[in-house]
């Protein structure tokens, strides 16, 4: 068929094809408008993906998620380099074997004799030439419960025309608990993180008391009103102090989430509860407020609000993040900051062994470039995200990013350590310090009342300051039932740089 008579049966073929060609672009158009929101939803997918799966590889090794929340346990992974040390005690460690509590006399002395001996008519005779081979030590405890009678004792006076005199009664009731009892409540309570009932029960084993919860409960609460004096004291003390080391932790009572902020100078230790977590709590724990030293923390931002204080920020949670930013990203940048931090610090290891004080310039210097050359190449490879068209707010920069950022913009802080050496590496010391109350909350699940928390911080901050100078946690009770808690303090040496 010729092209004439195409067009004699088809007059209207041009409109046709056009109004097809027009019908196939509106479907390629709505197809397209298909696909580039197919792509959107694939990159959401994908991005959510990833962010599940760096939540997944998130374990006591990378994050600052408590070894106890990983749900399997992962391979040790120490950044640590073996020292080629024996396993154990090393050379000249003092150590808390038995030997140690001998520091008096026997109390009773028993001798073994023979067995044949028994029952031999001339073992009397004989006890005078018996030789002893081999002495043995037992150590072991009576628990057996002690009952004072009070006696108040009226008498004439004939010195003063017969008036009647009294003598002064020590208790404020008729039956009433000792000291001793009441400092053993509250040892069971705080460092053994034992429940009311539970006491309760220990209490009627041991020594046959039936006691109530609610007299527990009255001598922690005691316990907490004679420290209060004592706990201003180390409050000053650690105002005072050159460097404090600062964390805080969450502490459910009755079901809702507060805060426990910890201030610790390495010797006196101070816990305190408060609502908020940051700025506002920190201010009515009474310490940083007053602050001008250095103050060795992690990155939470209320830290920084405090302008008079000198930051050092932690490196142990730094090298968690690097990891993680390793293992997940696979990008060298990360694996170079943590060889070189560890580095420093083992350099800054060496000088100090040395008697020094300090890196040099040179060794400085050298640091500090390889540091921000690290820290340049990780930004090249994560650049700032375009702004997307239609969508307000700032693009999200991601983890590597604003990790980066962090390390370039803080680079002091983190550095603090090598470039001051009486600045540890860490912030172990304060972590060291919340362990006992992690380890309250997850044995309790909660504290019910928020004085009862208080309490169980002050007493904590109180035996943990004391156990610096090894005193007795349960004789270091003793002197808060006798009143004597702030003067067995002030006698101790200056805990404060």
């Amino acid at each position: 068929m010729g092209e004439d008579n195409i067009f004699k049966m088809f007059p209207r073929l041009p409109e046709m094809v056009v109004a097809f060609i027009k019908s196939l672009v509106a479907t390629i158009a709505g197809k397209n408008a298909e696909i580039d929101k197919k792509d959107e939803e694939i990159k959401a997918l994908q991005e959510e993906n990833q962010k599940l799966k760096e939540q997944l590889s998130l374990d006591s090794h990378n994050s600052s998620l408590a070894p106890s929340s990983d749900r399997n346990k992962p391979n040790p992974k120490s950044l640590r380099t073996p020292s080629g040390n024996n396993k154990g005690g090393q050379k000249g460690h003092k150590g808390n074997g038995i030997k140690y509590l001998q520091t008096r006399e026997p109390d009773k002395v028993v001798k073994h004799w023979p067995n044949s001996c028994d029952n031999c008519s001339n073992r009397e005779n004989c006890i005078g030439s018996g030789n002893s081979v081999n002495t043995q030590y037992e150590y072991d405890v009576m628990f057996v419960p002690v009952i004072t009678k009070h006696n108040v004792l009226e008498f004439s006076c004939p010195l003063r025309n017969g008036e009647r005199l009294t003598g002064t009664a020590p208790l404020n009731s008729t039956h009433e608990y000792g000291k001793g009892l009441q400092a053993f409540n509250v040892l069971m309570y705080t460092y053994g993180t034992v429940s009311y009932d539970r006491i309760k029960k220990i209490v009627n084993s041991l020594f046959g008391f039936s006691i109530s919860t609610a007299t527990i409960y009255k001598s922690v609460q005691n316990c907490k009103k004679g420290l209060e004096s004592t706990i201003d004291w180390i409050k000053d003390q650690l105002i005072k102090s050159s460097m404090l080391f600062l964390d805080e932790t969450g502490f459910n009572i009755n079901g809702k989430n507060q805060w426990i902020h910890g201030v610790s100078n390495g010797t006196l230790k101070y816990m305190s509860v408060q609502e908020k977590r940051g700025y506002e709590g920190m201010i009515l724990a009474g310490v940083l407020e007053f602050f001008k030293g250095i103050g060795m923390h992690d990155c939470w931002s209320s830290y920084s609000k405090f302008e008079d204080i000198v930051h050092a920020l932690c490196n142990a949670h730094l090298l968690r993040e690097l990891v993680e930013r390793w293992e997940n990203t696979s990008q060298e940048w990360a694996q170079k900051m943590i060889v070189l931090l560890l580095q420093i610090k083992s350099e800054k290891e060496d000088i100090i062994k040395a008697k020094g004080n300090a890196f040099t310039k040179q060794q400085w210097n050298k640091f500090k470039t390889e540091y921000d050359s690290i820290v340049a190449e990780g930004l090249e490879l994560n650049p700032l995200p375009d702004k997307e068209s239609g969508k307000r707010g700032r693009p999200k920069k991601g983890k590597s990013r604003n990790l980066l950022e962090r390390l370039r913009d803080k680079d002091e802080e983190f550095l603090r350590f090598a470039t001051d050496f009486s600045v540890p590496f860490d912030n172990n010391e304060a972590e060291r310090l919340m362990r006992h109350a992690k380890i309250r909350v997850k044995v309790s699940g909660c504290m019910r009342e928020v004085d009862g928390a208080q309490a169980y911080c002050d007493i904590m901050s109180y035996l943990l300051s004391t156990k610096s100078y090894d005193i007795n946690a349960l004789d270091a009770l003793h002197h808060v039932f006798n009143g004597t808690s702030r003067q067995m303090m002030e006698n101790l040496q200056p805990a404060y740089g």
